[in-house]
């Protein structure tokens, strides 16, 4: 029965709208337990009351802030889900079949072993024979 409750209030109700409405009741909370922790917390030196207000309105700050912050997030992710989504009509951006192979210029590059080299030699002394590469096992 709740999962059938919650799949109706999720068909009507985006998770975005979800945290704006609770956003209030967490920063509520948030602020009571800064109140609580200013108050309580062994170790922290009295409070005077009238400082007790800034206490509270920088916990519900705070908790006003992460979700703001987590509904920008979410509303660039849900920007970018629907432009992958628009430029590949025939799948999303997770199917491996929509997603076009990388250009050959941004192939990574092979590393090479420059030890010997001429950008390793002082003076401009060039050796004429380079010499062998040492082994891993010697």
């Amino acid at each position: 029965m709740l999962s059938t409750l919650y799949g109706a209030i999720r068909s009507k109700i985006s998770v975005e709208r979800i945290v704006a409405l609770l956003t209030p009741l967490f920063a509520i909370a948030a602020g009571a337990i800064a109140l609580w922790v200013a108050q309580h917390f062994p170790g922290l030196p009295s409070i005077d009351p009238g400082w007790l207000a800034g206490i509270f309105a920088v916990g519900a700050a705070s908790a006003v802030a992460a979700a703001l912050k987590w509904l920008d997030g979410r509303l660039k992710w849900t920007t970018r889900e629907l432009a992958l989504e628009t430029s590949h009509p025939g799948g999303t951006a997770r199917n491996a079949d929509s997603v076009p192979p990388p250009s050959p210029d941004l192939a990574p590059t092979p590393l090479h072993d420059n030890v010997g080299s001429e950008a390793y030699v002082e003076d401009g002394d060039v050796p004429e024979e380079s010499p062998p590469p040492h082994s891993a096992g010697t």
